[in-house]
């Protein structure tokens, strides 16, 4: 709700930020681009859901941890199968990586797939992978 209204009343673009909810009852928003953050800095009478919010810049002094900071990652898997390329296919790839989807991109051909992830450490993201896709269940054939 809180990335919505974000996006409907300062022109942030949906995958260009990610609110996560910390302790107690705050939110840490992340931004991809620092002119997007500068902007929300500067709302003033912001409410979202009945309740009126201020944004401050994180520091190292606020309750939220460094660790759980994302990256916003542009990431390309090559060799994925055709019948692997959906969506929840995609998701739960990305989650044995620690990675979030973003956004996937049209694909420019059959066996290359790009897409923006948040990604945990972007570092740690392996050069190579072996990923099991077990074949679709082929749906019955009617008697007859």
């Amino acid at each position: 709700m809180l990335a919505d209204t974000l996006v409907s009343r300062c022109g942030v673009r949906r995958g260009n930020v990610q609110v996560e909810v910390t302790m107690p009852s705050n939110f840490l928003l992340t931004f991809a681009k620092a002119d997007d953050c500068t902007q929300v800095l500067f709302i003033y009478n912001f409410s979202c859901g009945g309740a009126c919010l201020s944004f401050r810049r994180w520091n190292r002094l606020v309750h939220a941890g460094s660790d759980k900071l994302r990256y916003l990652t542009k990431l390309t898997i090559d060799g994925l199968s055709v019948h692997a390329t959906g969506q929840d296919e995609v998701k739960q790839i990305l989650n044995s990586l620690e990675c979030q989807l973003v956004e996937m991109e049209a694909m420019v051909d059959a066996c290359t797939l790009s897409m923006l992830v948040w990604a945990a450490n972007p570092n740690r993201l392996p050069k190579e992978l072996l990923i099991e896709v077990p074949e679709r269940d082929l749906l019955p054939q009617p008697p007859g």
